[in-house]
């Protein structure tokens, strides 16, 4: 992007910030079901024994079932942002992520009463979608349309193969008894079994759908692969 806007050719500038956003969408909505649906057998497999019991992996759970509410909008920050970098513009992501502190600071101040920490990890989800909001609003001012509709095709689709993923996670998640000390080889065996059908569904479901994310991501792979 900075040889682009260097060139001045915004074209092509949108068109890889927008492959890159679609890409972001891709690879992050089922990492976020995922990380949501095995928040708490994460803790239990990895933590639990001794004072942490199944009581702390639940709670431990349920912050990260927050935070990974964010991990879509966090990570489309990460590519927003240099974007701006990349048109000689340093001062609106600062603005944008001082704005985001405030948003979280109030979120939590509203939130840690209800939910608890829950509300803590609730504060940083939504100041992050925040961020992400203005970046994307200032940057249209700045630079215009960069695929908007086409982004959020992708993130739709995206959300479309994570449905049956998520079905398929949730049913080898319940093979085990997450609260039971030890068994960590059953554990191991579950989760694994848990993300491996979950990245071969959700792959399948997103090439059924005609992702071209789906394809971009073999391409990339293929290209690694044979580079090696």
């Amino acid at each position: 992007m900075s040889r682009q806007a260097a060139a001045g050719d915004m074209d092509a500038l949108k068109e890889s910030l927008a492959f890159g956003l679609k890409l972001t969408l891709f690879i992050t909505i089922p990492a976020m079901a995922g990380l949501m649906l095995c928040s708490t057998p994460i803790f239990s497999l990895l933590f639990m024994g001794g004072a942490f019991d199944y009581a702390k992996a639940e709670q431990c759970g349920v912050a990260l079932f927050y935070y990974s509410l964010g991990l879509t909008f966090v990570a489309m920050v990460r590519v927003l942002v240099p974007a701006f970098y990349a048109l000689k513009d340093t001062r609106t992501p600062v603005l944008t992520a001082f704005t985001a502190f405030i948003l979280n600071l109030g979120f939590s101040l509203l939130l840690m009463g209800p939910l608890r920490h829950g509300g803590l990890a609730l504060a940083s989800t939504l100041s992050a979608l925040g961020n992400m909001a203005l970046l994307i609003w200032f940057l249209r001012k700045k630079i215009g349309p960069f695929g908007g509709k086409s982004i959020v095709l992708a993130g739709g689709k995206g959300l479309l193969a994570s449905v049956p993923m998520s079905v398929a996670v949730y049913w080898f998640i319940t093979l085990t008894d997450w609260s039971s000390h030890g068994h960590k080889l059953v554990k191991i065996l579950v989760l694994g079994g848990a993300v491996a059908a979950g990245i071969i569904i959700y792959y399948a479901f997103a090439h059924l759908l005609r992702c071209e994310e789906a394809r971009e991501v073999t391409h990339l792979l293929r290209k690694k692969v044979f580079k090696r």
